[in-house]
């Protein structure tokens, strides 16, 4: 009978401290490692000189916009030379300085008129063309069905 007293004071200790385990074994695992700083893309491509200090997926997606926006794919603007040849993307070319152009002048126009919001974008003119429209496409817009106007 003696030894009784001693099992009923282990029993709940041993699960206090089972317990006390299992949250710090909970605990440990739920802490995130830090994140690493992404590649920036100065740091992987050579030449930049606009885009810097983004991330090099944001870069891509950026260049895929461009290429969405104007109809282009890469070698449009780059040599093609670039295609397998990641050295080959920082030849200049003609393209690469209008886009370098284009893209401070939709950066001022964002900043000026819309307080740094990205309102302006390549694809606001171009619309998947190398060469944007200068004037509406009158026809889609004003004689549409529900849109013909009478007098």
């Amino acid at each position: 009978m003696g030894k009784r007293p001693k099992i009923r004071k282990a029993i709940p200790c041993a699960v206090g401290i089972l317990i006390a385990g299992l949250v710090c074994f909970a605990y440990a695992r739920s802490q995130t490692p830090p994140t690493a700083r992404p590649q920036m893309s100065e740091e992987a491509f050579k030449d930049i000189r606009v885009l810097k200090g983004i991330p090099v997926d944001e870069f891509m997606d950026v260049m895929g916009m461009f290429s969405a926006s104007l109809g282009y794919c890469c070698t449009d603007c780059h040599v093609k030379e670039a295609v397998g040849n990641i050295a080959a993307f920082a030849v200049q070319t003609p393209k690469i300085q209008t886009a370098r152009r284009m893209i401070a002048l939709v950066n001022t126009i964002n900043t000026s008129s819309f307080g740094g919001a990205k309102r302006v974008t390549c694809f606001t003119c171009h619309h998947g063309s190398d060469m944007p429209d200068v004037a509406p496409d009158l026809c889609s817009t004003v004689l549409l069905p529900n849109r013909i106007l009478t007098p």
